[in-house]
């Protein structure tokens, strides 16, 4: 009578095919939350939605840099997309403003400059005065700074108002809340006490 393969090396077999199921398995999974998680963050970046494009020219560039944010009324409408220094030694900054904030770009429109942060960043508010056409898009958006802004703020027809000390006070005393909650969220997720946390 002819025998079969011995014992060892049936179980050898039976092991190298379970452990190719669940090598196969594994990278099977791997790829699945892969993918999973760049769709998340493909959203949460907003890589799949419109965006307008427009540009604006300052005198200098101090604190303002790729993914500087672009606020329309406190909120983020945008983020800047590069910064060149022009041949006449004007620095060009293009940015881009989501599509549920562009309905918003009407009439004349100005950007204000604010300091954003504690260690000297910016960002850039847009400023509209809501009576008009639709902005174009990639037109230029002057600056605060821009003649065509300071001639019509000097005729009246805008009004200019600088960054008071009290309103940087309360972004960065807003910037140092959010950090100190943050804090103690992640101390509370750790285990430990939110006690040594400065309130």
């Amino acid at each position: 009578a002819r025998s079969g393969p011995p014992a060892g090396e049936l179980e050898m077999e039976y092991r190298y095919s379970v452990q190719s199921r669940l090598a196969g398995l594994f990278l099977f999974t791997a790829v699945v939350f892969f993918f999973v998680a760049l769709y998340n963050i493909a959203v949460e970046g907003r890589f799949f939605s419109r965006e307008y494009h427009y540009f604006t020219r300052m005198e200098r560039g101090d604190g303002i840099s790729p993914r500087t944010r672009i606020e329309y009324k406190g909120l983020k409408a945008g983020a800047v997309s590069s910064i060149t220094l022009e041949d006449g030694g004007q620095v060009r900054i293009d940015f881009f403003v989501y599509p549920e904030f562009n309905p918003h770009l009407k009439g004349f429109v100005y950007l204000k400059i604010s300091s954003g942060n504690l260690i000297g960043g910016k960002s850039l508010e847009l400023i509209p005065d809501g009576q008009g056409e639709l902005l174009t898009e990639n037109s230029k958006i002057p600056s605060e700074s821009d003649p065509e802004v300071l001639s019509r703020a000097e005729r009246g027809l805008l009004l200019i108002e600088p960054d008071s000390v009290g309103s940087n006070m309360e972004k960065i005393l807003a910037n140092v809340a959010a950090i100190s909650q943050d804090m103690r969220q992640i101390s509370r997720e750790l285990g430990g006490s939110d006690a040594n946390v400065t309130r």
